[in-house]
């Protein structure tokens, strides 16, 4: 990374200030890749709006949805509920650490978790955990 919005980049300090300045915005990017300069824009998003800050509990274990940290982490897109907690009917047979549930489409029953839980990701898992 050469350049972001036209300023030169020496260190993360200025690169963070624009971002954070930028967030919902377009900037613009001067990067270099095997010799060649490429002039990119890029979409800056809001960390904060995929950070899970809600929790359900069910049968002992916990949810949440699966956080960007967590998905960089493994390599896959941003969504599916993360199993926190595997307890009880979520525990598998060694397994003592988190899975993710992923669910292409369902539809809720219960109308009180929708007022609870009013995270699109949330409302699809528990569509499917409460028709098991």
């Amino acid at each position: 990374m050469i350049k972001v919005n036209g300023a030169l980049i020496t260190k993360f300090v200025g690169l963070d200030e624009i971002l954070d300045n930028s967030v919902g915005k377009k900037v613009r990017m001067l990067v270099e890749r095997g010799g060649k300069a490429m002039d990119i824009e890029l979409d800056v998003g809001d960390l904060h709006a995929i950070t899970p800050d809600r929790f359900l509990t069910v049968c002992g274990a916990s949810f949440h949805d699966l956080s960007y940290q967590s998905a960089r982490l493994y390599a896959i897109p941003v969504r599916g509920v993360y199993v926190c907690e595997p307890a009880g009917s979520f525990r598998f047979d060694g397994m003592d650490k988190g899975w993710i549930i992923e669910v292409q489409s369902a539809v809720l029953h219960c109308r009180e978790y929708k007022l609870i839980f009013s995270s699109p990701l949330i409302i699809k898992k528990l569509q499917i955990l409460m028709s098991l």
